[in-house]
């Protein structure tokens, strides 16, 4: 059966939603704005950073995210560019695939690491102010240029981050 010119609109809505929301997450991570990206998470999810960390998928706390997020790139300059979303909306769950490039920059050293790829995330209807928030956060890429270990996770606080997320996640 055709969709109605209602339920049309209602699924426009819903994957321009989604896309904000996306282009909210990049755009908390250019800023260093780590409310705002928390706010684009759900309370727990799953994340699945398998490619970059190697480490297996894990479900853990958005505040917990955040704090490996901020630790990992709050001393780097970042870019991300998002585009090509595919956006496959069923009532309150959402199935999104969003293309990146990721640029990260130290500028102590003139360092750079640049991700091409993309997220495969999963999105769950909130009565926040996206109207959907990320339930599971998928990151994969194609291939890298630049420093491939710019990123640093050697400082205590980035270690405690880390085994936060990956280590102590596994025994919730």
């Amino acid at each position: 059966m055709p969709l109605t010119l209602e339920q049309k609109v209602e699924l426009l809505w819903d994957k321009l939603a989604v896309s904000e929301l996306m282009h909210a997450f990049g755009r908390a991570l250019d800023l260093h704005d780590w409310v705002l990206y928390e706010r684009c998470l759900c309370a727990e999810l799953e994340v699945d950073f398998k490619r970059l960390t190697g480490f297996e998928p894990v479900h853990t706390t958005a505040a917990d995210w955040t704090a490996f997020a901020a630790n990992a790139l709050g001393k780097l300059t970042v870019h991300h560019q998002y585009s090509n979303h595919s956006i496959r909306v069923k009532g309150d769950e959402a199935v999104g695939i969003t293309y990146m490039v990721a640029r990260h920059y130290r500028s102590e050293d003139s360092g750079w690491n640049t991700q091409y790829g993309w997220y495969e995330n999963v999105f769950a209807r909130d009565d926040g102010e996206f109207g959907w928030k990320i339930r599971r956060l998928k990151h994969d890429f194609q291939w890298t240029s630049g420093v491939p270990d710019l990123i640093d996770l050697g400082d205590p606080l980035s270690q405690a981050a880390l085994e936060r997320v990956f280590l102590q996640a596994v025994q919730r």
